[in-house]
């Protein structure tokens, strides 16, 4: 269970510090630039930029492991 917790802190961490660096770097990643509704215009680019660099950034991650086991027992 804290191998889990260990696994899951890293990858938060390194993602986080990825999107922030993307954002550094002003890379739209094609995200923002969708309709934010079925009835709403897609975001101008430029505005998708602007509002990208000050957006805060959260990111969590839930992983489950299962032991692997086999199943045929013929080793």
């Amino acid at each position: 269970m804290q191998l889990n917790k260990e696994i899951e802190t890293e990858l938060e961490m390194k993602t986080t510090d990825l999107i922030k660096k993307m954002q550094e770097l002003k890379v739209a990643l094609q995200i923002g630039t969708h309709t934010l509704s079925p009835f709403s215009k897609p975001i101008n680019e430029k505005v998708w930029l602007a509002a990208l660099g000050k957006m805060k950034i959260k990111v969590n991650y839930q992983l489950y492991f299962e032991t692997l086991q086999n199943t045929k027992n013929n080793y």
